[in-house]
């Protein structure tokens, strides 16, 4: 049985805590053969590269069985794999996938992962796949594949899902095909030089292409508003590399790429008054340059710097065809604590009927603007708050300004106090200067360590 593991982890494979469960399925059941294929690691390659590209999908046409191994960033697949997607459908090359089976094996600190599960599941149903429901570890708090229970569990699973493919067991499909028909907006509108109230300002974050839907979207929010309007567009600002989680930002919640990722998030976002996200809908989701853009943003999104910023959702595509999508929206507003006001698209049959809703969002931005309304916080909110308060009980010292800032704000409520004594303790030690500095310099190689103790 040849598996082909697409390795997502954008870390090196001896500091990729995904791929340890793979070293351990090798360990355990060493009868298969496994061919491990640095996807998000060597991206760039696959994409400027293409006999590289024909030789990755050669290694997987010659597999029985696939497997996408890889870490979750920000509830979805890391920037590069979903690349590498993108790659496979705008190269025709689906027929590389079909009709194998494949499955997904995540490692993450299970804070809404479930969603990039759904996103493969779909993807992997879209390019013919049969797709058995994968497996999701908890990795760094509790370390999962150290406990023997899970050991056996995992064991088992993937057992499972061998003798699925071996016997070509029919499995259902979860996910309607998805239809990318979308009718071309029939007005043409540029942005006027107007005199607008420069007391207010409204970020516009998108992937605008020239004469697309999204950029006569964008055109007709800004023709109904009052306020300063600043356009970024995603595909034209410098991001000199992707998120590669090497954990640098930990400490003081910065990030150690300079490019303009950091001024959006340091200063653009926190300084608008009202945030728009603009984007077309490519294979399911946003695209992969969105994605670094999301990912990179990994250095201060846990602190909560844009709450109860107003917030609206401009989407070129069939959304309500993509309910995993719809709830990432949810999700990632409710993560930022942001105050949603509204999310629309053009998947509508007339322009008026876009236009007459795009109004309504604008005009709803300006009103809660101007009001400021203070709203309960969603379940998805609250729910992402308490996930990463855990997270600071159990790695306070590794998260050190996420730490500073949550004890500022009093955000540290722990229904009893142990845990809080806990942290303080640690974060005194961990804030000595030459255990710092150790620390920084150990913090990848420590999270690992207990994985190749049990890989000896």
């Amino acid at each position: 049985m040849k598996i082909a593991v697409l390795n997502g982890s954008p870390k090196d494979k001896e500091l990729s805590i995904s791929i340890k469960y793979i070293e351990f399925l090798q360990k355990k059941l060493p009868n298969y053969q496994y061919f491990i294929l640095p996807i998000s690691t060597d991206i760039n390659k696959i994409e400027s590269n293409d006999s590289y590209f024909q030789s990755i999908l050669k290694t997987i046409e010659d597999s029985d069985v696939v497997v996408w191994a890889y870490p979750v960033y920000f509830f979805m697949i890391p920037s590069q794999l979903k690349k590498f997607v993108e790659l496979i459908f705008k190269k025709n090359k689906q027929n590389v996938f079909t009709g194998k089976y494949s499955t997904t094996i995540t490692t993450s600190s299970m804070i809404f992962d479930y969603h990039a599960h759904n996103y493969i599941h779909s993807i992997s149903e879209d390019l013919g796949m049969h797709y058995i429901n994968g497996i999701s570890f908890e990795s760094i708090k509790y370390i999962d594949l150290l406990n023997k229970e899970y050991q056996m569990s995992f064991i088992n699973f993937f057992v499972d899902f061998i003798q699925k493919a071996e016997n070509k067991q029919s499995i259902p499909k979860k996910y309607f095909p998805i239809s990318n028909q979308i009718n071309k907006i029939d007005l043409d509108i540029k942005i006027e030089n107007i005199n607008r109230n420069t007391n207010k300002n409204i970020v516009i974050l998108t992937d605008n292409l020239e004469n697309s839907n999204i950029e006569k979207m964008v055109n007709i929010f800004s023709s109904f508003i009052k306020y300063k309007i600043d356009i970024v567009n995603v595909n034209t600002i410098n991001i000199k590399k992707e998120c590669s989680g090497c954990l640098y930002c930990q400490e003081k919640s910065v990030c150690c790429i300079q490019d303009d990722v950091r001024e959006i998030f340091e200063k653009k976002l926190p300084n608008a008054d009202a945030i728009i996200f603009a984007f077309s809908i490519e294979y399911r989701h946003l695209t992969a340059r969105w994605k670094a853009l999301i990912d990179r943003s990994t250095f201060n999104a846990q602190l909560p710097l844009l709450k109860r910023k107003i917030c609206g959702w401009l989407v070129s595509g069939n959304l309500r065809y993509h309910k995993d999508l719809s709830e990432f929206i949810e999700i990632f507003s409710g993560a930022h604590f942001l105050n949603c006001v509204g999310i629309v698209s053009d998947e509508y049959d007339n322009t008026e009927k876009i236009v007459e809703l795009i109004q309504n969002l604008a005009n709803d931005v300006e009103k809660n603007i101007e009001n400021q309304p203070i709203k309960p916080f969603s379940s998805y909110a609250q729910t992402y708050h308490l996930l990463v308060r855990e997270q600071i009980a159990s790695l306070g010292a590794a998260k050190y300004a996420l730490y500073k800032h949550f004890r500022k704000h009093k955000l540290l409520k722990f229904p009893y106090s142990r845990p809080l004594r806990e942290i303080i303790f640690f974060n005194i030690i961990f804030n000595l200067p030459f255990i710092k500095m150790i620390a920084r310099k150990k913090l990848l190689n420590f999270l690992i360590k207990p994985y190749l103790k049990l890989l000896k």
